[in-house]
This record gives structure tokens, C-alpha cells and sequence, in this order.
């Protein structure tokens, strides 16, 4: 982190401004499902706990340097059962992850890209007509392509903003 240019600095620090806004907002706009607060609250810890235990394990893939977090599932859970309030909220729980090797500075834009990322998601699922709560039977085939769409938009929001970090960064 001691080799980052003022630009990647500068970078970082608009990720984490626009991720924390974004958490206050949700934290601050917070409006339970129809089945209460209560439970809402109960699927937003068992998904963060969820998100957690995948994002501390990451998956190694096509050489040492990449790797994947399967932590995404949690967070497009979310934004299916919670909105994008409470996906942006299950992104913002990377902070606690035990991963080793990875700094504050580095987690922190961890969970800025998380947040931002499953915010948008959440946002598109909704604009597309998704509903909110856990899925029954009768929930199907609608919310396939909302929700299709979201994880796209998970995918390219989250690679967006790190590949902005990624041409920041010295050769």
C-alpha cells in the first residue's frame, strides 16, 4: 500500500466516500419487508455471517495471483430477500473479514466494492420488477431475469471499480 501514486490514494478514498454515504443512507432509509423488522434483521446477520465465511476463504483459480471470493452469493442473496439496503449492509461486513494478508486500506476498499456493488445490484433488481422477501414457488419464473440482471450488474460495477484501481497502480 506504500507504493500507491496520490491518484490511487485519491481513488480509494472516493470508493470508500461514495460506500459509506451509501451505507448511511441505507442504514438511515431502512424499511423492513412486510414481515417485520425483526425478521429482517434476522436474515440480514445470517447472510452477513454467510458472506463472512466465504469471503475469508477464497478460491484459488487459474494462477496464484487470482483468486475468488464466493462472498458475491451472499450479497445477491440479499438482494433478493433484503433490496439493496440490506445487500449494501451485507457488502459493508467485509471490513470483518479475517482473510489474512490483507491490510485496513485493502479491506476497506474491499468492502467500499462490495457495498457499491450490491447496492447497484439491489437497485437493478427492483427497477426490474424483482420482489422482495424469500422466494416461494410462485416467485418463479418471474424474478429470474431481475435477478439475472442484478448479478451482471454486481459483476461489472464490482470489476469497474477495481479495474479503476488497478490502472492507478504502478507498473
Amino acid at each position: 500500500m506504500d507504493r500507491l501514486s496520490r491518484a490511487a490514494w485519491l481513488y480509494m478514498a472516493a470508493v470508500l466516500a461514495a460506500a459509506v454515504a451509501t451505507a448511511a443512507h441505507s442504514l438511515y432509509a431502512h424499511q423492513p419487508l412486510d414481515t417485520g423488522a425483526g425478521r429482517w434483521v434476522q436474515i440480514l446477520l445470517v447472510l452477513a455471517i454467510l458472506f463472512l465465511a466465504c469471503d475469508s476463504t477464497p478460491t484459488t483459480l487459474t494462477s496464484r495471483q487470482s483468486a475468488w471470493s464466493p462472498s458475491s452469493t451472499a450479497t445477491l442473496a440479499a438482494v433478493v430477500m433484503l433490496g439493496p439496503i440490506g445487500a449494501a449492509l451485507v457488502g459493508v461486513t467485509s471490513l470483518l473479514s479475517v482473510r489474512r494478508g490483507v491490510n485496513l486500506a485493502q479491506r476497506a476498499f474491499n468492502a467500499a466494492m462490495y457495498t457499491l456493488s450490491a447496492f447497484a445490484a439491489g437497485g437493478t433488481y427492483l427497477a426490474l420488477g424483482g420482489t422482495l422477501g424469500v422466494p416461494h414457488k410462485s416467485s418463479f419464473p418471474g424474478i429470474i431475469a431481475p435477478f439475472a440482471a442484478a448479478a451482471a450488474v454486481h459483476v461489472i460495477v464490482n470489476h469497474g471499480l477495481l479495474s479503476g484501481m488497478l490502472l492507478l497502480l504502478p507498473p
